[in-house]
Formats: C-alpha cells, structure tokens, sequence
C-alpha cells in the first residue's frame, strides 16, 4: 500500500515538473517570437529528451515546429528551449528578425 501511494505521488510530482517546463518553454517561445505574429500554421511541441539534433552538442530540450510561416516563404520553423526555459535557438536562425521586420512593415501600412 505504502509503495502505491509513493508511486502515485512521484508520478504526480513527475507530472507537475513536466508541466512546468512546458509552460515555461512556451513563456519563453513567445518572448522570442513576440505579438502580433503572423498566421503561422499548425504548432507542435515535442520534448527532446535524447537531444535537439539541429542544434551542434544536441541539447535536450523542446522543440516548437510551426508548420508554414510566412516570412519563412511559408516553409516550416522550429524554436527550441531548454527544460529550463532557456532560448537555445531557431531554425531559421534568423526568425525573430524576420518577424520584426514583418511587424515593421504592417505598422508602417
């Protein structure tokens, strides 16, 4: 009875740890990404606990796929952060100039 009740609680706890790291990435994905954004397709989230193969040293992390960005030339973007909330990178690496510039260009309309 008492290893039940452990179980249950490391797997509550487990879960509670899992949910945080996610919504911390997802904090951090859209500082990086900034307001308004563009229709940006269908969003993905996957963790990367075996590492982030397009990043060199394969950190682990998520990995946040946008399936057709336009200021991409509607093609697909990425944008990984560690468990930790840490801004690792983007693919293209030039994302969030790219969107600023888009922003530039709708408030000048």
């Amino acid at each position: 009875m008492r290893f039940i009740k452990l179980l249950f609680m490391m797997a509550f706890l487990g879960g509670l740890l899992y949910a945080g790291s996610y919504a911390g990435a997802r904090v951090k994905t859209g500082q990086y990404l900034g307001s308004p954004l563009p229709d940006m397709g269908v969003r993905t989230s996957t963790p990367a606990f075996g590492g982030i193969p397009d990043l060199p040293a394969h950190p682990k992390g998520w990995i946040f796929t946008y399936s057709s960005v336009p200021v991409n030339g509607n093609r697909p973007a990425k944008v990984f952060v560690s468990f930790d909330g840490k801004f690792l990178g983007a693919v293209p690496k030039d994302l969030g100039l790219r969107l600023d510039a888009w922003r530039r260009a709708r408030e000048a309309q």
